[in-house]
């Protein structure tokens, strides 16, 4: 094997990341862990305090918070061939118990792996694990959630992460989602930031997707079936624009699209301060679709309640505040996710930096932290989209 330059540096910094990697973790004092805690619960609190209003009737996109819960949630699994894949599962709470899910579950175990990023991101495989779990705070509930005398979910929906991501990428989605009555599931791809298992042929995007509504359909099911859609992150916009399945619910896709051929409805949100999957090629794959049906584009602004375009795509050129810079490729996940990476990545960034890995917008957002303002805005728009299609 001839052995370039390039193969040196990333083999010499895998060995620094490892090191720094197990210095960062053992130095990870008490205060910093209180620290952290106290980023997230003021997170979450101001969740619970936000009203947010997109306009229209009262519904999933003008919800202010309340203090419990109107989902349950479950972690669960999936068999791909001999693959055992992890899956969450958000569900509403239906019938005379709505808005009474049980509280004992209250956090979310994500888990960062130093050990994935380098197999990923280098290819190198590190002879021992380094990794970190983060007990992630579930939020309350959105005040608009399902009737209470809803006795059947209004459809099911899967949410594709992206690559280095995790099934909980999008939590504050997922809740929304499943607080107005729809059951919600996330899986973990081959591609994940916890490393949780080893990909094998079988364990492609299609394969996980498609076991995981099977997994929802035998667990939610009824004897009319559900209706389908589908959202994802980055790679997961790929996999939500491009999955051989129909969606009757639709397909929203984040910060990530291919051109998408088929008839469902569809959603597009990109941004010009993405540096991962910029808005030229996302424009590029908009004109790619059908000619025969448009694509109506919001710039920074909200469909208005009602639209009926079969395509739509919401393009954020601006920033959210004076001065602020548009949201950045991981400024649309949730920010209890986002904070937890912080906190664990951070004293590698400069590291990273200089020996030129790629960040993924990592470091744009430790700086601008806008994922808390981000999804103010989002939020309402994929609710929205999907709460238009259930019947």
């Amino acid at each position: 094997m001839v052995v370039t330059a390039r193969r040196i540096r990333w083999t010499a910094m895998a060995i620094m990341l490892t090191s720094c990697a197990r210095t960062s973790s053992l130095s990870l004092s008490l205060n910093r862990r209180q620290a952290l805690g106290g980023v997230l619960a003021a997170s979450t609190g101001r969740r619970a305090a936000l009203a947010i209003t997109a306009g229209g009737s009262p519904g999933m996109g003008a919800t202010t918070m309340r203090s419990e819960r109107a989902y349950n949630y479950q972690d669960s699994a999936i068999s791909v061939g001999s693959t055992s894949i992890p899956v969450a599962v958000w569900a509403p709470n239906l019938g005379p118990s709505a808005g009474s899910a049980s509280a004992s579950a209250t956090t979310y175990d994500y888990k960062i792996s130093i050990t994935a990023i380098v197999k990923l991101l280098l290819g190198l495989g590190l002879p021992f694990q380094i990794s970190k779990n983060y007990p992630i705070p579930m939020e309350a509930s959105p005040a608009a959630a399902a009737p209470a005398d809803a006795t059947r979910p209004r459809g099911a929906i899967i949410f594709a992460h992206g690559y280095l991501g995790s099934r909980f990428d999008m939590v504050h989605v997922c809740e929304t989602l499943a607080s107005a009555g729809f059951v919600v599931a996330a899986p973990e791809f081959a591609e994940c930031i916890a490393g949780n298992y080893r990909p094998t042929d079988a364990t492609s995007r299609v394969a996980v997707v498609d076991a995981t509504m099977q997994l929802v359909a035998d667990k939610h099911g009824s004897e009319g079936g559900l209706e389908w859609g589908i959202f994802g992150h980055s790679a997961g916009g790929g996999t939500a624009s491009t999955h051989p399945a129909a969606f009757r619910l639709g397909r929203c896709c984040v910060a990530g699209f291919r051109s998408y051929q088929g008839n469902d409805t569809l959603m597009v949100i990109a941004s010009a301060g993405d540096n991962v999957i910029g808005l030229q090629r996302v424009q590029g794959e908009l004109m790619a679709g059908p000619k025969t049906t448009k694509v109506t584009v919001f710039d920074d602004a909200s469909p208005p309640t009602g639209t009926t375009d079969k395509r739509a795509a919401v393009l954020f050129n601006d920033g959210f505040s004076p001065g602020a810079p548009p949201p950045n490729h991981i400024s649309f996940l949730s920010a209890r996710t986002n904070d937890a990476m912080v906190d664990y990545l951070s004293p590698l960034l400069p590291l990273a930096k200089g020996l030129g890995v790629p960040l993924l917008d990592f470091d744009k957002y430790a700086a601008s932290r806008d994922s808390v303002v981000t999804g103010e805005r989002t939020i309402p728009i994929i609710a929205r989209f999907f709460e238009s299609s259930a019947r």
